[in-house]
Order: C-alpha cells, then structure tokens, then sequence
C-alpha cells in the first residue's frame, strides 16, 4: 500500500486519483507448503479484479489503471 498511497501522492493535484483496498488473496498456489497461506484460481482471481473495477466504473469512474 505504501507504493500506492506514494504514487498517488506524486499525481495529486495533477489527476484526481483514488487508493483502493487491496485483494487480500491473489494467486499464490507456491506458498501452499507455508501455514495460513491462501490462493484462488487464475480464472477466480482475475474476476475478481474485474468486478472490482465494474464496481469503481458503476459509481462513476471513467479511468482505471
């Protein structure tokens, strides 16, 4: 999140800019050897950052990156 709260601080005043959560799971199937790990399928995965970003462009964006 750093990274982002940083970019975002560098672009503001420039462009309107918006910090989202982040996905608290993403594909990491290499970790499963690891306690407490979690992992989703490609496919799920790539839904849900789809349907994030459905979410943001419902409300009135017009820009994601």
């Amino acid at each position: 999140m750093a990274v982002c709260w940083a970019s975002a601080e560098r672009v503001m005043g420039q462009i309107d800019v918006v910090v989202a959560p982040p996905l608290p799971v993403g594909i990491s199937g290499h970790h499963l050897a690891f306690p407490d790990s979690l992992t989703l399928l490609p496919s799920t995965f790539v839904n849900a950052v789809f349907e994030t970003g459905h979410s943001f462009i419902y409300h009135g964006f017009k820009r994601l990156r």
